[in-house]
């Protein structure tokens, strides 16, 4: 086994929307192991897959309270995919445990919402009571305890990010930083051609979930996938689809990023 991750404190992995960590099937492809084999020490969230962000963010901090306290750590290393990094913020900033953390990373993460969240949410409401209802109930059967599709809807709102960003502040012993990703051809990940379409009429340029626009917070890194013809989709970036992204090596990815992360010292 290599040191190359072998962090001073452990890396939690926090899944987004619509995905579960659940015992040995996780969101998170061959990314797990391969830290794992250059030393890491890795956790999973396991918060519910289709939820508000603040009942979220009190499930992870369930989460890391069980990761400190089978580590013996004092502190972790958050790296939080799509949704999970607003659970991750609000854990950090609103439920104590900010002197828990040493940093969080996220990824795709839609810090300043979507216009395109804007739109969907001025449906009428009967459209929601129609359609969330049969969803909540899927997810129910899952395995989430409350899931509401609607509030994580809502909670995407451009006005509804403003309102968190302002109220939800980051901390100054937290090391905070960001990855953004771009999809430029729905070819590469034919399942999110639907909603890469309609972001990239509302939104611009976006990873097939969340707008590039929105990704941004800390310390940014750069954009995965602006340097390839097709760039890399919202599941790609976190290797949870059957068939791999040639122009994109997850697992080294995350290699490289816990590496940088034990030579900062955390």
């Amino acid at each position: 086994m290599g040191e190359r991750c072998k962090t001073k404190y452990p890396v939690l992995l926090i899944h987004g929307a619509g995905c579960r960590d659940d015992g040995c099937k996780t969101n998170w492809g061959a990314i797990p192991s391969a830290l794992r084999r250059e030393g890491a020490s890795v956790f999973f969230s396991g918060q519910d897959a289709l939820c508000a962000v603040d009942r979220g963010a009190r499930q992870l901090r369930r989460a890391m309270v069980r990761a400190l306290r089978i580590s013996g750590a004092k502190k972790l290393n958050l790296i939080a995919h799509s949704l999970g990094g607003l659970e991750a913020r609000y854990a950090v900033s609103c439920l104590g445990m900010g002197p828990y953390t040493a940093s969080l990373t996220t990824l795709s993460t839609p810090h300043h919402g979507a216009r395109s969240a804007d739109r969907l949410c001025r449906l009428p409401n009967a459209l929601f009571q129609t359609v969330c209802p049969g969803v909540n109930s899927l997810f129910w059967l899952m395995g989430d305890r409350c899931p509401d599709l609607e509030g994580v809807a809502r909670g995407l709102c451009t006005e509804a990010l403003q309102h968190f960003n302002e109220t939800v502040k980051d901390r100054a012993d937290v090391f905070y930083q960001s990855f953004g990703a771009v999809l430029r051809s729905p070819q590469k990940d034919p399942i999110l051609f639907l909603p890469w379409a309609g972001l990239r009429r509302w939104d611009g340029a976006n990873d097939g979930v969340i707008p590039l626009s929105s990704m941004e917070w800390g310390e940014y890194r750069g954009t995965l996938g602006e340097r390839t013809a097709g760039g890399i989709s919202h599941a790609h970036i976190v290797d949870c689809r059957p068939f791999r992204d040639p122009d994109f090596d997850a697992p080294a990815f995350y290699i490289r990023l816990v590496e940088e992360l034990k030579n900062r010292g955390f």
